[in-house]
């Protein structure tokens, strides 16, 4: 697997609204209607997760949670990152995200 360059990072980050960089990760927060909606996305991220055997950092704070993505393994950012990002703004939006 290889690193992603500047330019295929800035595209990609252009046409998905919410998704940042922070240093060598994608970072992205959600805001959900309930703690219980919280914690079934954080559910679904993990059977994602799991599926793509990769893994990202999640932090549930509440109805708040922060996905951080990145392949360690390379130390920067893959197409896994981003792919994985993708099924996950899918699960959000299927849970009842807005």
């Amino acid at each position: 697997m290889s690193r992603l360059d500047e330019q295929a990072i800035s595209t990609w980050l252009s046409t998905h609204p919410g998704w940042r960089r922070d240093g060598e990760e994608v970072v992205r927060e959600y805001r959900l209607s309930s703690f219980r909606r919280a914690l079934a996305l954080v559910v679904e991220i993990g059977c994602l997760a799991e599926r793509a055997d990769h893994h990202p950092d999640l932090l549930l704070q509440y109805k708040r949670l922060t996905v951080r993505l990145s392949t360690h393994s390379v130390g920067a950012l893959t197409s896994k990152d981003l792919q994985l990002a993708e099924e996950i703004d899918r699960a959000y939006y299927d849970t009842g995200g807005d």
